[in-house]
């Protein structure tokens, strides 16, 4: 299991030393994901074709290192504004 808290305009995640999987399926609005750790971006996604309608929203996928803290910044795409889908999980 990992931690997830919100943090101002942020997710913060304690990693668990798997592989997670961020995704904004299901959102009413485009969206883009940036995933960051130690200051460093590890990933961005602007859009994923796994979405079911294909769309512009977006799965990141990465593995985590067991206790390092993730920030998960999710955006609308190209200043998109709305409601969203956050969901996380750890298969």
């Amino acid at each position: 299991m990992f931690g997830i808290r919100l943090c101002r305009r942020f997710f913060c995640i304690k990693g668990n030393g798997k592989k997670n999987i961020a995704s904004t399926c299901g959102s009413k609005v485009d969206t883009v994901l940036r995933l960051i750790s130690r200051n460093t971006c590890v990933i961005t996604n602007f859009g994923s074709p796994q979405c079911i309608p294909e769309d512009d929203r977006a799965i990141l996928e990465w593995n985590s290192n067991q206790g390092q803290e993730y920030i998960l910044f999710i955006r609308g795409s190209a200043g998109a504004k709305g409601d969203y889908e956050l969901t996380i999980t750890s298969p």
